[in-house]
């Protein structure tokens, strides 16, 4: 994403919109970064399962997916 390489003022004034707006419909995460998350050793050493489950259930919430 372009987000990636450039800061996400210059981002927004060259599609015309917001900080907020293009974070809400643009700055989506690719699969590769959510793979990367959900892979993560923070959230692989979460002791508790129940800790494990909320916490991958809300980056995919945030990513846009549903639970399964």
């Amino acid at each position: 994403m372009v987000v990636e390489t450039y800061p996400q003022k210059d981002v927004s004034v060259w599609i015309g919109h917001s900080v907020k707006v293009s974070l809400e419909h643009y700055a989506k995460p690719s699969e590769t970064q959510f793979q990367a998350a959900a892979n993560s050793p923070v959230l692989t050493s979460v002791e508790s399962s129940a800790e494990s489950a909320a916490v991958k259930s809300g980056i995919e919430h945030a990513a846009g997916r549903k639970p399964p």
